[in-house]
């Protein structure tokens, strides 16, 4: 846990990280125009904990959060299709 992280609460930090990760993405938008990229550069875990000011472990709960809302949204699309008789699995 970094030094940030004891100092804040929850609903800072989170405002900071998405704050954080939102400038990332416009920061490598903005090197990709400027160098006439077509491919976007990857973060790893540890990249995006250092700029956002927290620990990486609160980055990947953020990561397998986020991909377990996915798989859940995924079902529930599947099981809709299913239902409607528009989609076979």
């Amino acid at each position: 846990m970094t030094c940030g992280e004891w100092l804040s609460s929850r609903e800072e930090r989170e405002g900071r990280i998405t704050s954080a990760t939102s400038w990332m993405i416009v920061r490598e938008l903005l090197v990709m125009e400027r160098d006439d990229r077509d491919e976007v550069r990857e973060f790893d875990i540890q990249e995006i904990a250092d700029f956002c000011g927290v620990d990486r472990r609160h980055i990947a709960r953020i990561e397998r959060s986020a991909l377990a809302k996915v798989r859940e949204k995924c079902v529930e699309f599947a099981d809709y299709g299913k239902a409607k008789g528009t989609v076979r699995l």
